[in-house]
């Protein structure tokens, strides 16, 4: 252990003293430097860090750093033996030796403000220069058994303490390192944990060194050790106080924003200053935030409305969201995460969490649902079909924010936050979308470039548009044929569903966990399967079955025996309870890996939890769920389900400006995670809340008003422009996850 954790303290070491030790050589310089060092007024981890080094660096002329960086990383040091305030702050700014590193502590951020405060100006023969904010990135290589256990007694802590190491992997999407990490020495699991998930340490510098001479003082000080490693410096984690330059395309997302703030403004006093009049126009109202606002918070309980789904997509949706911010937690700066990744995955308790995505498939069963229940409706109102009206109106009710968050994105999310990982974590973001942006607008973003996908979480708007395209050859037989046949087609395609999952797991060798097999095989389980329209449609295609059942039951009630209704919730709950359990075993590093039992898994266990759902919706409507109606179809979910598109889409552009500005490391709990969550969900609603009532209020009013052919027309029918339909039911059907 003690060769492991020597090059943490010579990288800890290098990085607070670096300029003194590159110092090291002939010259009036270097030996000015080293007389500092030695000062015994000098604080001691400084006059350390040179003494421990000093003599065994190769000389600054050896390592090939530039004139600049090699200038004032000297004047640093020297600067800071003579007690100089700017000098302190830089030293003080950066990382010190490591603490915690057993349990996880791996990303030390230094302080990232006082380094950027930091202005040295001309003198000393130096133009000046600012502070610059860099993480240094160490990673050991295996030692194949080098290490020494020490004591024979510490065996089982450095066991768990390697499965600690196996778990973390795991969470920071190595497992493909797994299989080997169970391979080495139990005295090993420190250099297999620095190997597979590198330490980072700050180091506040001269704003002249670029990254790559950083990573050449780094890897000088590496190089003291006997144990190989690595040290890189990534350009996207060096910072400094200067800001960022608009674009052209920033402008022209300012001046959009302008331009719709405006429209609003101007609706808003049109709406209130002509309440009391007969003539009003309701294109002037589509942008007014008094009359949007009004639709967004209004109760309605009409008797054809499906309330209940109101409280399963508040509830889904919040599903998704925590799930969500599990995952981005785990990739954060944390103080535990090998003490919490291995608690975390093999945990029972935890599943409702690695099982998320489970949520997606509650969505996918509510918008089938919606989507016939809704059709059947109007085709044998108006015994039409129209073609036109059908495909339009889906288009416009979703791409419209889609195409805000795609532009907010790439533009004004970027000024929204900064902090040592911002970069790192943002420009991943923007450069997806810059340029695969076209994608999300024709739905086909889940099958072309989805491995640089623009917002990865909008792959589940591509498969249900998808879905939607297609739905007419599921929706006119059930409105033209008879019932038997009908049906008979529908369990057709639902056989064919389950044959595609099945044999694209067997034959891909899939993942039936997200926290089990190797990184490549995660990662094809994503590509071949979760995001894939043909492997997930079985869920929406149940939906659609039970739209027609509910619309149905709408013309003859059906009566059911006390008994039947009490086995259909005893078994709703066992096949939910089911799917959301039964995973427990692939999430344990004891698993072998079965292809069969994998694919079994994972075109079964989706369905089972839909058909659970649906007999919870099927009750609540019928009348037989009691309790659970009364909470699902409470009035307060109404709103929040009406902003459940937004919500879905802003979510991840939030996690990602929190992910981005955190300046510490956090310690991992429930306790810690649950207030997290609420405050990224608080932060999600008032982003959410101004683009609904400026982008998809207005945009959606428009397009109704042009098929209703009443754009222009003057007189408004009273309660038309103060009542708003439920979202369930009276959206097309456009629930998302």
């Amino acid at each position: 252990m003690a060769m492991a954790v020597a090059v943490l303290a010579v990288a800890a070491l290098a990085l607070a003293g670096a300029a003194s030790a590159a110092g090291a050589g002939p010259g009036a310089e270097a030996a000015r430097v080293a007389a500092a060092l030695m000062d015994p007024q000098a604080p001691l981890p400084w006059r350390a860090a040179g003494l421990a080094s000093l003599s065994r660096l190769p000389a600054w002329g050896e390592m090939g750093l530039s004139e600049n960086c090699t200038r004032d990383l000297l004047q640093m040091a020297y600067s800071f033996g003579n007690g100089s305030a700017w000098a302190i702050k830089m030293f003080d700014a950066s990382t010190k030796i490591p603490d915690g590193l057993l349990g996880g502590h791996l990303v030390h951020l230094g302080n990232f403000d006082e380094c950027l405060s930091v202005r040295r100006g001309e003198g000393d023969g130096s133009p000046g220069f600012d502070g610059q904010h860099c993480l240094v990135a160490f990673s050991a290589k295996l030692s194949g058994g080098e290490e020494e256990l020490g004591a024979q007694e510490d065996l089982d802590e450095w066991q768990t303490l390697l499965h600690a190491v196996q778990s973390s992997l795991v969470l920071h999407g190595r497992t493909q390192r797994v299989e080997e990490a169970r391979d080495i020495p139990e005295s090993g699991a420190l250099v297999s944990m620095l190997s597979y998930i590198p330490i980072q340490l700050a180091w506040c510098t001269p704003s002249t060194c670029t990254p790559q001479d950083l990573e050449t003082v780094a890897l000088a000080a590496v190089n003291l050790t006997s144990l190989k490693a690595t040290a890189t410096v990534d350009p996207a984690k060096c910072h400094t106080h200067v800001g960022k330059t608009l674009r052209g395309v920033d402008v022209f997302a300012i001046c959009l924003l302008a331009v719709f703030i405006a429209c609003a403004a101007a609706s808003t006093v049109y709406d209130v200053l002509t309440e009391q009049q007969d003539q009003r126009r309701p294109l002037f109202l589509t942008f007014s935030i008094y009359s949007n606002w009004s639709k967004l918070i209004a109760v309605t309980n009409g008797a054809n409305q499906l309330t209940c789904l109101n409280g399963i997509r508040t509830i889904s949706m919040c599903w998704v969201i925590i799930a969500h911010v599990y995952g981005m937690l785990a990739l954060m700066p944390t103080v535990n995460i090998l003490l919490f990744a291995k608690d975390f995955i093999e945990s029972f308790k935890r599943l409702v969490i690695t099982n998320g995505s489970l949520s997606v498939d509650s969505f996918f069963v509510m918008s089938g649902l919606l989507l016939s229940f809704l059709f059947l409706k109007e085709v044998e109102r108006t015994n039409r079909f129209d073609v036109v009206k059908f495909y339009v109106h889906r288009y416009v009710r979703l791409t419209p924010a889609v195409a805000i968050l795609v532009l907010m994105s790439v533009t004004l999310l970027g000024y929204a936050g900064t902090g040592p990982l911002w970069d790192s974590q943002y420009d991943p973001l923007r450069r997806a979308c810059e340029k695969n942006w076209w994608t999300n607008f024709l739905y086909i973003n889940n099958y072309v470039h989805s491995d640089e996908m623009c917002l990865g979480h909008t792959w589940y708007l591509a498969v249900d548009m998808q879905l939607y395209w297609l739905s007419p050859l599921v929706l006119l037989p059930l409105w033209k044929l008879p019932k038997r046949i009908a049906l008979l087609w529908v369990s057709f395609l639902m056989l064919i569903g389950w044959a595609i999952s099945f044999t694209v797991v067997y034959l891909k060798e899939l993942s039936p966990s997200f926290v089990a097999g190797g990184d490549l095989q995660r990662t094809d389980t994503m590509k071949y399967y979760y995001w894939t329209t043909h492997t997930r449609y079985v869920p929406w295609l149940m939906g659609v079955v039970l739209g027609y059942i509910l619309q149905e039951a709408r013309k003859k009630k059906p009566e059911f025996p006390k008994w039947t209704i009490a086995l259909a919730w005893v078994m709703s709950t066992a096949l939910m309870m089911t799917a959301l359990n039964a995973a427990y075993p692939f999430q344990q590093m004891t698993w072998v890996y079965s292809r069969v039992e994998a694919a079994f898994w994972l075109s079964l266990f989706r369905a089972m939890w839909s058909l659970g759902l649906g007999w919870i919706i099927f009750a609540c409507d019928q009348g037989h769920a009691g309790i659970v109606n009364k909470i699902l179809s409470w009035n307060f979910f109404q709103p929040l389900a009406r902003l459940s598109y937004g919500l879905y889409l802003m979510h991840i552009p939030i996690l990602t400006l929190f992910s981005g500005v955190v300046q510490s490391p956090m310690y991992l709990a429930d306790v810690t995670i649950i207030p997290y969550f609420f405050g990224v969900l608080l932060m999600t609603l008032a982003w959410t809340i101004p683009m609904v009532l400026l982008f998809e209020s207005p945009i959606i009013l428009i397009e109704k008003s042009i098929f209703a052919g009443n754009l222009w027309r003057q007189r408004e029918q009273p309660g038309e422009y103060r009542t708003i339909e439920n979202p369930s039911v009276g959206e097309g059907g456009s629930s998302q996850a």
